[in-house]
């Protein structure tokens, strides 16, 4: 089932997102107790943001999630520091600064929030003309019932997760095809070797962009590439899906003869084509 974490990262995925906010919490003494994430939405399509919070286990306070409310103005903030102003040919879609905050508020937040601290907190946001959604395990738990699980590990190289990985997965969500992807499935606390060794042990199949990056790092895709080779032997099955993307029959070969002599999905920048054929291979 995916995690409560893991849905704050990937709901809203058609927004452009800013998330360089760390909220954190400190006690009587001013001591840091844990740190709250916060997230900015801009969509352009509405000309609208809105704001999305993470808060984890804390024993500390009885409720932070109203305490989180306190702190909206600095979210709306973050839209100052980015440049974001988009447009095609001479036609302007907006920029963060001229979206209009719809006040919408959504706070993910790994503690139960009782009914009386839920009606206090849509009481301080009715005030303020705010409207708040909470959401806790029982979400993530909901979501679980019709929501399929993830079909597919992505191992890759971190340096490629902006320009391949990152639009791969959203576009892979978008048309039901979940996959392991550690941005949205590690949170704050995981153990990173356990995590993922759990993710390769139950995931279907292993989708891995092979790059230069890739081809280069022996540290944690080799040991994911040596995993699922060891989970096919053993399992008797066909498990890695390729997908090459600015590599050589030979560059591959070289890391790998194994790997060389499968069948692989090439990358040619066409974000929704590649998904397409990935799914097909995976569902």
């Amino acid at each position: 089932m995916a995690t409560l974490f893991e849905y704050f990262k990937k709901d809203f995925s058609d927004t452009f997102c800013v998330e360089k906010g760390e909220l954190s919490l400190t006690d009587k003494g001013g001591n840091p107790v844990c740190n709250i994430f916060a997230r900015l939405h801009l969509d352009l399509s509405k000309n609208a943001k809105f704001i999305s919070y993470y808060i984890p286990k804390v024993s500390e306070f009885d409720c932070p999630s109203r305490i989180v409310l306190n702190s909206y103005e600095w979210v709306l903030g973050l839209s100052k520091d980015t440049e974001f102003d988009a447009s095609i040919e001479n036609e302007s879609l907006g920029n963060s600064q001229e979206l209009v905050f719809t006040g919408r508020i959504f706070i993910y937040s790994e503690d139960e929030v009782s009914e009386e601290n839920r009606a206090a907190i849509m009481n301080d946001a009715k005030k303020a003309g705010h409207s708040v959604i909470i959401r806790t395990e029982s979400y993530a738990k909901a979501r679980a019932k019709w929501e399929v699980p993830s079909l597919a590990f992505i191992s890759h190289d971190s340096k490629d997760k902006d320009p391949i990985v990152g639009p791969l997965v959203k576009e892979l969500q978008s048309i039901s095809c979940p996959v392991w992807y550690d941005e949205y499935s590690l949170k704050d606390g995981d153990i990173l070797c356990e995590a993922i060794d759990k993710g390769l042990r139950e995931c279907k199949k292993c989708i891995f962009i092979i790059t230069p990056n890739f081809l280069q790092n022996y540290g944690w895709p080799r040991h994911e590439y040596n995993s699922i080779l060891n989970r096919e032997i053993d399992e008797k099955q066909n498990l890695i899906i390729p997908v090459w993307c600015g590599v050589t029959q030979q560059q591959v070969s070289d890391y790998s003869l194994a790997l060389s002599g499968r069948l692989a999905v090439v990358w040619d920048g066409d974000v929704k084509k590649v998904a397409n054929r990935l799914r097909q291979l995976i569902v």
